[in-house]
């Protein structure tokens, strides 16, 4: 006859032997494992958020919230500057900076470092994604691994349009796989977002408003699902007429005359061709067989975050060509306008919009062989976390000493002396640069540059010096 308490304890060995098997599974997960990796490089790039820089452009923005307020920013968005939403941040920040006068670097950057995860989360999860906080991290991840990071995430000025609108992009493709007509909102102000952070953004949105409304026209689609996209195609609209009128029509960022594109739309084009065939291969940093093998790798894998939805894989698809087809665009319009490939920042967000792509086209390779190709996920981790090492340990090692020149210069800022000390550098791997160039400088006006650099300029205006010495760090 069994005994009763023999069976109970053989039931509870069998439950917890199910258990373990079960967390063992877990952690022996590819998306798991590389979500782990994930973090392990988000915390550390984020330990440098305290030192990153600003550049001339910040203090001229805090001078602006100073002295003109609102309006200043609100004529910014009318003319040089058609970012709503940037700007809007823009204001804010720079407010804050000339109220506690302190830079607030670390503290504005990890507002939105911690606004693009949770946003990208947040949309994850209302789109039915299973892992919405694996995606949202491995995505944010491997964008910092896959570009130099320092301009679109460790320099205010440039990490408050590009980094929304990047952010924007990511949501857009998630809400793309789903159904709805409150994710239909949700992706109609993601593209709006987009649209209103950076001219790349609204040269995308305005391609993949046009090519689905022809894809809708084509099916017979109701008119509500073309009317989803009226307000954002607008938007874009309007902030290509704006850019148009004030500042392609200028010459005065010509910083390469000697490329002979500038101004010239057919040679910009022919020469944004190879240019954009190396972006999309390659990674900086890396010899360009292995980029291309990584980003095959995240072709292969990335569609299990995802998930696979036939009923939309039409627009997801669409979708994808708009991203590759905005950074091609972006190219041209950088020969065209500069007469090269400026800037640090572009080059980030545009890596970043191929990576989305990339992460879209996924989704429609299916389940074959997807035992082996979810493990292509943490290999292509490890390579890209194997080439940030070396940069990342080098920034980690000079992070205090630039915060204390940092410091030095804004209390030199801050003196009653009519003279400002200002020291720059070290020279950075990851981080962006100061970018000021050293030498002594005299204001000799205070409504105009006049025969000052504007950079020099703008900093002696903010803190109210006649006298500006930039030294670069030993």
């Amino acid at each position: 006859m069994t005994n009763p308490n023999t069976t109970e304890n053989t039931l509870q060995e069998v439950e917890i032997g199910q258990r373990n098997r079960h967390r063992l599974a877990w952690l022996a997960d590819p998306i798991t494992i590389s979500s782990l990796l994930a973090w392990i490089a988000f915390l550390f790039h984020a330990y440098l958020l305290p030192a990153g820089h600003w550049q001339a452009d910040d203090y001229i923005m805090t001078g602006l919230a100073k002295t003109a307020g609102l309006k200043g920013f609100v004529d910014r968005m009318f003319g040089w500057s058609p970012r709503p939403v940037a700007e809007l941040i823009n204001y804010g920040y720079f407010s804050l900076v000339s109220i506690f006068n302190r830079p607030l670097i670390g503290s504005f950057l990890c507002v939105l470092w911690g606004g693009a995860y949770l946003g990208l989360a947040l949309c994850s999860w209302l789109a039915g994604i299973r892992r919405p906080l694996c995606l949202a991290i491995l995505w944010f991840a491997l964008v910092l691994l896959m570009a130099k990071p320092g301009e679109m995430f460790f320099w205010p000025t440039g990490a408050d349009v590009y980094l929304p609108c990047w952010a924007a992009f990511a949501a857009a493709s998630v809400l793309q796989r789903s159904t709805g007509r409150s994710l239909s909102v949700l992706l109609s102000i993601s593209l709006l977002i987009a649209a209103f952070c950076s001219e790349i953004g609204a040269v995308t949105v305005l391609l993949y408003t046009g090519l689905r409304t022809v894809g809708l026209l084509i099916k017979g689609e109701t008119r509500s699902s073309i009317i989803a996209l009226v307000l954002p195609a607008l938007a874009a609209l309007a902030v290509c007429l704006i850019v148009q009128i004030h500042r392609v029509q200028v010459d005065r960022e010509i910083m390469d005359a000697g490329s002979h594109l500038a101004g010239h739309w057919i040679p910009s084009a022919i020469a944004a061709v190879p240019s954009f065939g190396r972006e999309l291969l390659g990674i900086q940093g890396m010899p360009l067989w292995l980029a291309a093998l990584v980003k095959l790798c995240l072709l292969l894998s990335l569609g299990g975050l995802l998930g696979e939805s036939r009923t939309q894989r039409l627009p997801a698809l669409l979708w994808a060509a708009a991203l590759l087809l905005g950074a091609f665009i972006a190219i041209v319009l950088a020969f065209h306008q500069f007469g090269n490939l400026c800037c640090e920042r572009h080059a980030t967000l545009r890596q970043g919009m191929i990576f989305l792509a990339i992460a879209v086209f996924s989704t429609a390779l299916g389940h074959q062989a997807w035992n082996v190709r979810r493990w292509l996920l943490p290999i292509a981790v490890i390579i890209l976390m194997g080439f940030r090492v070396d940069p990342l340990l080098h920034d980690l090692s000079i992070r205090h000493q630039i915060m204390v020149m940092r410091q030095e210069s804004w209390h030199s800022g801050l003196s009653h002396e009519p003279k400002m000390q200002m020291t720059v550098g070290p020279e950075t791997r990851l981080l962006s640069s100061d970018a000021l160039p050293p030498g002594t400088y005299h204001r000799q006006s205070r409504s105009a540059p006049g025969d000052t650099p504007w950079y020099a300029w703008g900093i002696m205006m903010l803190f109210d010096k006649d006298d500006l010495q930039i030294t670069m760090a030993h």
